[in-house]
C-alpha cells in the first residue's frame, strides 16, 4: 500500500508537468509485421505510460487509467524497460484498448485493457534547470 501510494504521489506531481491529447487524424502500426493496420483517431489512445512496483498507469491529458497487466502490458512494459534510463520514466504512446470501469475505491476506477500497441516513444526529457540569483 506504501509503494502504491509513493506512485500516486509521484504520477500526480509528473501530471502536473506534462501534457498529451488524444490523437487527430489517422495513424499506421509502426509494428515490423508484413500487415499494415490503420486506425480512425477515435480508436487510439495517446498518452504516457509509466510502470513502477508492479503497477502501471496510461496518463493523459484529460485522464488517468490504471493498465490491466496482461500479455498486451507486458510486451509494452518490455518495450518501454528497453528505453528506460531512469526508474520513473514516463513513455509516450499510442495503444488501442478497452476501458473497463471498476468501482473500487483502493484502485482506479478506469482501467485499460491493452488491445494493440501502436507506438512507444523515448521518454521525453524531464531535467529542470534551477537559475541562482
Amino acid at each position: 500500500m506504501k509503494s502504491v501510494l509513493s506512485f500516486l504521489i509521484i504520477t500526480l506531481t509528473l501530471v502536473a508537468c506534462q501534457s498529451s491529447t488524444k490523437t487527430k487524424g489517422k495513424t499506421e502500426n509502426t509494428s515490423t509485421s508484413a500487415k499494415t493496420k490503420i486506425y480512425k483517431a477515435e480508436d487510439l489512445i495517446k498518452g504516457e505510460f509509466i510502470y513502477v512496483d508492479s503497477s502501471a498507469v496510461l496518463k493523459g491529458s484529460d485522464f488517468i487509467y490504471g493498465v490491466v497487466l496482461d500479455d498486451k502490458a507486458q510486451e509494452l512494459i518490455k518495450k518501454t524497460n528497453a528505453l528506460k534510463t531512469d526508474q520513473y520514466d514516463m513513455f509516450p504512446v499510442i495503444l488501442t484498448g478497452e476501458i473497463i470501469e471498476k468501482n473500487s475505491k483502493d484502485t482506479w476506477q478506469q482501467w485499460l485493457e491493452i488491445k494493440d500497441i501502436v507506438e512507444v516513444n523515448a521518454p521525453k526529457s524531464n531535467q529542470i534547470q534551477l537559475q541562482t540569483q
